[in-house]
């Protein structure tokens, strides 16, 4: 994202920012990606990332895995996994771990 100088706001004036759906998705993505070391415990250099969006529901699912098993991941239906599996943390921002491991070999039994 380019750095922009930043100043006061001038008085009476309003700034909005109107986001489509791909922007949203952008968006949404970029800061996850961004944020990984500290949402996962993870090197951000070290890990593959697999995610979905189902808009209709309201959830987002992004998983990170090591390099060496990305392919595996490639098998896994990530929907359905989404919409089997419970919430992982109702804030990213309330300090606690915001996701749950679980062994790649349940997930492709599901």
């Amino acid at each position: 994202m380019k750095k922009r100088r930043t100043g006061k706001m001038p008085d009476g004036e309003i700034r909005i920012m109107k986001l489509g759906k791909e922007a949203i998705i952008e968006l949404l993505y970029e800061t996850v990606i961004g944020e990984q070391e500290h949402l996962f415990n993870v090197d951000p250099n070290s890990v593959m990332d697999h995610w979905s969006i189902d808009f209709e529901n309201g959830q987002f699912i992004f998983c990170v895995t090591n390099e060496n098993e990305y392919e595996k991941t490639q098998k896994l239906d990530f929907q359905k996994i989404m919409k089997e599996l419970p919430e992982t943390t109702d804030s990213v921002f309330n300090g606690k771990t915001a996701y749950r491991s679980f062994k790649l070999t349940d997930l492709m039994n599901k």
